[in-house]
């Protein structure tokens, strides 16, 4: 963004820098509506990779969502290209060396809209003596910023300045910056946008796409634990329309984390909300999560197909090619399937019985022995008890598994160190000081390292199975399969197993790494910060 500055003032009138402008020999022209979007993957691939896609709405014969993309950042294309509508992927850009480059930083990635600017831009001018441009200014007025979810943000100040170079004469722009400095205007980082999302609080970086809510540790537990349920309900209802619609992987991820989180804190909700909310909410939820399950373990197979082929030569994995084929239409048609259950099932709908089980409360109006147990006493002693709890029964589960311990049993033995898990990190507020945090980061440290080794035979086994169905549909079509498509699948049912033996392995060394007296301590020390 080299030759752009931004200013910004409070307590300065939009009026005084226009007629301070007029001083310095602008040219000032009429006010105009402007509007930009800012697009990015649901992780911001873009911002993290050091690059930013604006899409401006512009005027096209026979289209009346025509936008012109411009690419900001290092080693990006600076020529804007027109486009007929938003982008969603890379395939909706036109081809050449724009789509290349923010192909290869999207990586099939889907494209959102990550904050939206609208405003009253005047245009001012100023010209060298023959008349050369030297430096151009917009000024916006009446801002309005909206977030991805569509929420309009306040933005304070709501007016801000772009000074552009013009050329190479610097000295006339350092002038104007000068004088503008003192009138009470602020020079800032960036350009417009960065300002709007820093003033708007718009995150970019997809670091706090869903942010924690606020809590203590000595507020009542029943106010944080609802403030979290309530907080995973948004992130479920953000996640839904675009799992509908399967414009990115990440959203059905980002759905069944948001499900799985959700449901740890309300089985440590027991004494703390009604039992019946408790009981309807996991019936609620466990119904959607599993539906959710066939299209995401697709979803992973086809993202993992080519480090699974890796192992067979080019050749062999050419005859593979019709077992792929097969496998993104059976992805294709799950996310159908469950793309049609989430339309039954109504978005509204659901969230609505969400929050009316997150805010049930049968002992309103009757006296404090009615309510919940651990209602009212400290969230932090709570969460301190349930964590303590769901780590003991982790341990006594884990000290079960042996060498001859089905497959199926360390599946479980991940589905409760995954509960500990996101009940740790739900309510991780409690534990932001300094050395709280630290404490926190090295209990997690520790059940991060158990449950990636589960993880890795978990995709084995399930993949392994997967590429099974394959096998059996492929036989099945009219013509059956090819011998050569038979071979490298058979070569890569070896590599399964012999990967099953020593994901296993790992994994029950992994166990007894996890079961030792430095997981203790730091899970002695989590507990203690929490109860203080």
């Amino acid at each position: 963004m080299t030759g752009i500055s931004c200013l910004s003032g409070g307590a300065v009138e939009p009026a005084t820098v226009l007629d301070e402008l007029v001083r310095l020999g602008f040219e000032l022209g009429p006010s105009e509506p402007y509007q930009v979007m800012v697009l990015d993957t649901p992780d911001a691939r873009l911002v993290r990779a050091g690059a930013r896609l604006d899409a401006r709405p512009v005027y096209q014969p026979n289209s009346a969502d025509a936008v012109e993309l411009r690419v900001r950042g290092d080693a990006v294309p600076d020529r804007p290209v027109v486009v007929s509508r938003l982008p969603r992927t890379t395939r909706d850009l036109p081809a050449g060396r724009f789509r290349t480059v923010v192909g290869d930083l999207l990586r099939e990635r889907a494209l959102g809209v990550r904050m939206s600017f609208a405003s009253s831009c005047a245009h001012a001018l100023l010209r060298a003596a023959d008349g050369a441009p030297q430096a151009r200014i917009e000024l916006h007025t009446e801002v309005v910023v909206h977030d991805e979810r569509g929420r309009r943000r306040e933005v304070a100040p709501d007016w801000c300045i772009e000074l552009h170079l013009v050329g190479d004469r610097i000295k006339p722009v350092r002038r104007v910056q000068r004088r503008l400095r003192d009138l009470g205007l602020a020079v800032l980082a960036g350009d417009v946008l960065v300002w709007a999302s820093d003033r708007g609080d718009v995150d970019l970086t997809g670091r706090q796409r869903h942010r924690r809510p606020t809590m203590r540790r000595r507020e009542p537990a029943a106010d944080v634990f609802r403030r979290v349920l309530h907080a995973y309900g948004d992130t479920i209802g953000d996640s839904w329309q675009g799992t509908v619609d399967d414009l990115d992987p990440e959203y059905l991820h980002e759905l069944r984390v948001a499900l799985r989180s959700g449901r740890s804190v309300w089985r440590a909700a027991r004494d703390v909300l009604p039992a019946e909310a408790c009981d309807d909410a996991l019936d609620l939820a466990g119904a959607l999560a599993d539906r959710t399950g066939p299209a995401r373990d697709l979803d992973v197979l086809v993202a993992r197909w080519d480090d699974h082929v890796a192992v067979l030569t080019p050749e062999r994995r050419v005859t593979l090619e019709p077992a792929r084929d097969l496998l993104v239409r059976r992805r294709a048609d799950a996310h159908a399937v469950l793309s049609a259950q989430l339309v039954d099932l109504d978005r509204d709908q659901w969230l609505a019985s969400w929050r009316r089980l997150v805010d049930l409360d049968r002992s309103a109006g009757l006296d404090a022995a009615s309510a919940p147990r651990d209602a009212g006493r400290r969230a932090g002693r709570v969460v301190a008890d349930r964590v303590r709890r769901e780590h003991r029964g982790l341990v006594r589960a884990a000290r079960t598994i042996g060498d001859d311990t089905p497959v199926p049993a360390l599946h479980e033995l991940r589905k409760d160190g995954k509960r500990l898990r996101y009940l740790v990190e739900a309510f991780a507020p409690l534990t932001d000081g300094r050395r709280a945090r630290e404490h926190r980061r090295r209990y997690l440290r520790r059940l991060k390292r158990l449950l990636g080794h589960l993880g890795e035979l978990q995709d084995v086994d399930v993949h392994r199975q997967l590429f099974d169905r394959l096998r059996e549909d492929l036989e099945h079509q009219p013509g059956g399969m090819h011998p050569a498509t038979a071979a490298a699948l058979d070569e890569l049912r070896v590599v399964f197993d012999d990967q099953l033996v020593e994901r296993r392995r790992a994994a029950v060394e992994a166990i007894a790494a996890f079961d030792r007296g430095s997981t203790r301590r730091a899970r002695r020390a989590l507990v203690d910060e929490l109860r203080r």
